[in-house]
Order: structure tokens, then sequence, then C-alpha cells
């Protein structure tokens, strides 16, 4: 029987303050309270952890990086009537910032899977709004794991049961979910998922549990399920995957207590204060767990500033999965581990994404400069217009709170060197009016160095126009 080697980190990154402080809050106070989050936020900064973060995966070269709390943080300034509008500036996009340190230190990663979790913009008392968006995102390290290792199916989802409170005094869902690839060898499959449960709430919780078991590890063969539970061992969520049949790799490989959660807010507590194991890699199926450590829990991997690179420390194992060809799960054409480079293999998964609604995936596939324009008149689609770089998530958040997609088809995708020409079709429901239109797209999309650079759409403008008039 063959075996396929693999070795998974899982790895809270820390969104860089305790948000805690922003929910169920009243509203008078909240800007003060944001304004202090945000204040924290870019002391926790980043860009220097994620050097540290960077060392730690180059070290230990795992071959899938399976991380939670992958934030995006933006600001938007308010500007009087009179003055032209600022674009929503992206301060920090987590996993954009983390890709880029492990590229100059050598090791080539991507973001296979990205699954959008809370979005949401709050108002500081200092003259910006602050918008953060969660994330988690599957990692994978390109053409240097084991020969012959591919890719396929990945997916995401987002939980059916969220924990509902309230922020800024409106309701207010903290929408979690996870993010899934199948690693494969020949034709056995390994599914991996990533996830981040519910902390706030012990009832919501394995109701989240639950989705996963009953959806994406509702496969045949072996599963690797890697995150934050924001449980202990012994716990209702761990008894639960026990009862499934997964194994701990910390039970199984590790040594002593394992803790993983968490340092001080601000990071910069001398002696770790870590005292609970909440993060956890967990196997189900022909999987054997050789080797389970910690990573980012010791002195050497702070900052060169003494920060902590996360409030938690990060889980990695090596495991041995048993191979017999009764386990495939590969109906999708299975890729190379590396992202899309050729143009219509980006404008293709950059479409395939949209249509599966994962926008930050999409937006890994597109220039920070690049140009987007859709037609039609401002005054009546809120989405018509011109866009550039990150600012095109104003474009998807547009799209979302206007319309209902009851279909969207990919006809034809043919492409001439850079140029890529694509034509689809859509039937939308316009929330305001309830009228349903259909429409015939076609799309001309300029791709450079694997990335979307230019993006100009044809569309019946007209039949949008009158559905959304109520005509």
């Amino acid at each position: 029987m063959a075996e396929l080697s693999l070795s998974v980190l899982s790895w809270n990154v820390y969104l860089g303050a305790d948000v805690s402080r922003v929910i169920a809050t009243d509203p008078a106070v909240l800007p003060r309270r944001m304004a202090t989050v945000w204040e924290t936020v870019k002391r926790t900064n980043f860009p220097a952890r994620a050097k540290a973060m960077a060392r730690v995966i180059c070290r230990e070269q795992p071959d899938v990086v399976a991380l939670q709390e992958v934030y995006r943080w933006s600001s938007v300034s308010r500007r009087p009537l009179n003055e032209e509008p600022q674009p929503e500036k992206v301060e920090h996009d987590f996993l954009a910032i983390l890709l880029d340190e492990l590229r100059a230190l050598g090791e080539s990663y991507f973001a296979a899977a990205r699954s959008a979790g809370v979005d949401v913009l709050l108002p500081t008392q200092d003259g910006e709004d602050i918008r953060l968006e969660d994330s988690v995102v599957v990692l994978l390290r390109a053409g240097q794991s084991e020969p012959g290792l591919t890719w396929a199916r990945a997916q995401t989802g987002r939980f059916a049961v969220n924990l509902r409170t309230t922020v800024d005094g409106e309701p207010f869902e903290i929408k979690r979910g996870w993010a899934s690839v199948d690693v494969c060898a020949g034709n056995d499959a390994v599914r991996v998922i990533t996830t981040h449960l519910e902390f706030f709430s012990s009832a919501v919780q394995p109701a989240q549990l639950s989705e996963i078991l009953n959806g994406p590890a509702a496969v045949a063969g072996p599963v690797i399920l890697a995150g934050d539970f924001n449980g202990r061992p012994g716990s209702g969520t761990w008894q639960t995957l026990k009862h499934a049949g997964y194994a701990d790799a910390w039970e199984a490989a590790g040594a002593g207590p394992g803790y993983t959660s968490s340092q001080d807010e601000d990071l910069r507590n001398r002696e770790s204060a870590l005292y609970e194991r909440v993060d956890w890699i967990m196997g189900r199926g022909p999987v054997d767990f050789l080797q389970a450590s910690r990573v980012g829990a010791d002195a050497a991997d702070r900052t060169a500033d003494g920060m902590w690179p996360s409030d938690h420390a990060g889980v990695m194992a090596k495991v041995s999965v048993r191979l017999n060809g009764a386990h495939s799960r590969s109906p999708r054409r299975k890729e190379a581990m590396e992202q899309p480079t050729e143009p219509v293999d980006v404008v293709k998964a950059a479409f395939d994404r949209f249509i599966n609604k994962d926008v930050h995936g999409l937006m890994d596939l597109v220039e920070p400069e690049s140009e987007w324009f859709f037609p039609g008149s401002p005054e009546i689609l809120p989405w018509a217009g011109s866009y550039r770089g990150a600012g095109l998530m104003r474009f998807f958040l547009a799209c979302a709170e206007s319309l209902e997609y009851l279909e969207y088809k990919v006809h034809s995708v043919f492409g001439q060197g850079e140029v890529v020409t694509v034509l689809s079709s859509e039937k939308c429901r316009v929330r305001k009016t309830g009228k349903v239109f259909e429409n015939q797209i076609a799309s001309i999309v300029r791709v450079a160095k694997g990335k979307i650079v230019h993006y100009v759409e044809y569309a019946d403008t007209a039949a949008m126009h009158r559905a959304f008039e109520g005509r």
C-alpha cells in the first residue's frame, strides 16, 4: 500500500486587536472604542509580524497552510459633500503582505481557497471609517512539495448558523465559514479543510461543526480538519469530532500540553501567556500523525522589536496518508501545485470564483492598479462606472446589496495573447423593485504576469435600467 507524506500548518494569524469591545456596545461610545481598536491594530503592526511568520513558514516548509483571521483593513475618509469622494484605502491586506514576505524569502505559496467572513464598516472618532474583512485561507506550497502532488476542488462556504448580535445599534451577524482543497496523489485525494468556529456562543458552535461534518467533510476517504475551534480538548466540539472518527494530531504525536492561546492583546508580553489548546489538526480515515509541534511559541520566533507573531501559536503536523486507489475524488481537472498564470486560465479561475461567491479569491487574481469598467447610468445602476484595484470591492458590495443572482453562466472563453474574451449570461432579481432581468454579457479582459490588469464589460443596460425603475 502506497503512502502520501504531507505536512500541514494551522495558524490563527490574529486580526490585531480585541474587537469584542465594539460588539453589542452603545452606539454613542462605539466611535471611541473603534478608534482604540484601530490604534491597537496599527501598534501590533502586521507587516512586521508577517516577516516573523514568513521566517517560521520557510523554516518548517509545510505543504499546506491553514490560516484563520486573515484580515483586510481599509479606511474610508469622510469628506464634505462639495468635495470629491475619496476611494477606499487598503491599509493592511494580511494575505497579500504574508505572500509577499514569503516570496522575498524565496518560498512560493499561493491562496488556493479563501472564504470571506465578517465584512463591516465602522466609524471612529478621528474622522475616518474603518472596514474590517475577515477570511480563512488555504495556502499551498507551489512546485516544491512531494513529486506528483496535485490539487483539485478548491471550495469555500459560509455557515448558515452564525451568532446574531448588534453592532452600532443595528442587527449584526458574525459570519464565519470554511475553505477546503483536495490534495491529490494519483487517483487518491485527502481533503484539507480549515475553519474558525464561533467563540461567543456555545449554542452556535455545535451547529457550525455539524455543517462541516455534513458538508465538506462528508466524503469518502481521508479528511484533515485544521483550525481555531475555540474549544479545549474534552469540550463538546472535541468529543463530537472524536465520536465521528477523528484523531487529534497533538494527542497522537505531540508532547506536553501544547497550549496555543492566547498572548496579550498588544503581543508584547515578555513571557509567553499561552494557556489553552484551542487550535487543532484532526484527521479521519487512513491518516497517521507522525509528528506534531507548535510554531510561533518560542522567543526566537518574535519580531525584531519583541512582539509575538500572533496571539496564537500555530500547530504543525507531519502526516502519512495510506493510499489504496479507493478514494478518488477528481471529477474536476487536477491542477499542479501552482497559481494559474496563463491568461485564459487566470480569467477562467476569476469567473469561477465569482460564480462561487469567492470574492476574496477573485481579488487575489487582480493587479493592485488594474482598471475596470461596467456600463450603465450610475444614477440608476449602483455598480456602474470605473474602478481601480482594491476599489473593485465596492462593485461587489453594490451588486450584493442590490441584486439577487438567480443564474449566472459562462458560455465561452477564448484568448489571443494577453487579451481574453468571455461570453456569459445572467438572470437577476432587483431587490428594491422585485423585477427580474436577463442579460447577455461580453467581457474583454487583459492579463499580464498572471494578474488581471484591465476589464471592460458590454451588457444590455436598457434591460437593467427598466428593472431598477420597476418597469
